[in-house]
């Protein structure tokens, strides 16, 4: 599905229903975040990545990095959505949920005053 995800503001707590469902059937994809990191530890990256052959080739990973790394992403998304790895947005925020072309979606955070 490419366009506007879910059609409105997500809460926090919807983003994982709508987005993990996606990503769990794809052999690749690509996170991008808008208006917010991964905490600290993570490097505060503004993206993840899985099922790119071109980088693991590069860095020379066996095939099998690329399931490691689904598992990897859909595991950080559940922890960083559940408030596991703590507050990584200011109480309030909402999301939108796009998907620019096949494989790439965009998370961006929206203040609670801004509004669709």
């Amino acid at each position: 599905m490419i366009g506007n995800i879910g059609g409105k503001r997500l809460e926090k707590e919807e983003v994982l229903g709508l987005l993990v469902p996606m990503i769990e059937s794809l052999h690749a994809a690509r996170i991008v975040f808008d208006g917010f990191t991964l905490p600290e530890e993570f490097g505060c990256s503004e993206e993840m990545e899985y099922g790119n052959h071109h980088l693991a080739k590069a860095h020379r990973l066996a095939s099998g990095s690329v399931d490691m790394g689904k598992s990897f992403v859909l595991k950080t998304l559940e922890d960083l959505f559940s408030g596991e790895l703590g507050e990584f947005v200011p109480d309030g925020t909402g999301f939108i949920l796009t998907c620019p072309e096949a494989g790439l979606f965009k998370l961006s955070a929206m203040e609670d005053s801004e509004r669709l």
